[in-house]
């Protein structure tokens, strides 16, 4: 399993950006975090990998925020394009290299702690549950946890779906282990409460993993994420539980 650690490791070394293709998911996800962000709370945003989206939550009235990620140049990149914000969305800002798996924090430090697609390139089950274990250590009692993760129930949904509509199965990528519910869930339990589940880009996957791309098959055309049907699904209110990335707020017991 070490190795395989690695390996992803060396990917996102290789890679150097963000984990996410799909921009406009990604601003989904930030914008249903920044709500749940309490004013004035000290946040580590975990697996940030160029720091897009914590610039985006230092935008908020937060007190600090710390960026993480286990990729170096990630981290470079980061802290590069820092020199294009203002000083005081700056101040609240540091990058540091950071394995999810032992985290070089205190004990309950942060009160807030956000993942983006980030438990699942820990590997397997086990080291999803090793991330959760640390993730309870660094935040302060009573502390937040918002997961913003891909989930094996909401891909499997997405793709009966699209085998409805005679389209190929979505599949998953070599690095990437999502969550499955039926076993991280009765683990997080004995760490965390779960305050909400919300399924927010549901009606946006629907569309544009599905609608989206049974019009371009049958139109012998690729389909692509800034198609101005996807801007107008994600404006749409979220309906099923057709997407694979999920928000979960847990709150540490």
């Amino acid at each position: 399993m070490k190795d395989n650690i690695n390996s992803i490791q060396e990917y996102w070394e290789s890679v150097g950006k963000s984990a996410c293709p799909d921009d406009i998911i990604r601003d989904m996800s930030i914008d249903q975090i920044v709500q749940q962000l309490p004013k004035g709370s000290s946040v580590l945003d975990l697996g940030c990998g160029n720091g897009y989206c914590t610039f985006k939550f230092a935008e908020t009235n937060i007190k600090s925020i710390i960026g993480a990620d286990y990729s170096q140049t990630s981290v470079d990149q980061a802290i590069n394009i820092s020199s294009l914000h203002q000083d005081s969305i700056k101040e609240k800002i540091d990058f540091k290299q950071g394995d999810a798996l032992d985290l070089n924090f205190p004990d309950s430090i942060f009160d807030v702690v956000i993942t983006i697609r980030c438990l699942i390139n820990v590997g397997d089950n086990e080291n999803q549950l090793k991330a959760l274990k640390e993730i309870h250590r660094v935040l302060k009692p009573g502390g937040v946890y918002l997961m913003c993760e891909n989930t094996i129930s909401g891909l499997q949904n997405i793709n009966q779906a699209r085998d409805l509509a005679g389209l190929n199965e979505i599949k998953t990528r070599w690095h990437n282990n999502y969550i499955d519910e039926n076993i991280f869930f009765p683990r997080s339990n004995k760490l965390f409460n779960i305050i909400e589940e919300n399924h927010f880009a549901s009606t946006y996957y629907l569309v544009s993993r599905v609608v989206n791309a049974w019009i371009h098959s049958k139109n012998n055309s690729e389909p692509k994420y800034e198609d101005e049907i996807n801007k107008m699904a994600s404006k749409l209110p979220a309906e099923g539980e057709f997407s694979p990335m999920r928000l979960y707020v847990l709150k540490k017991k």
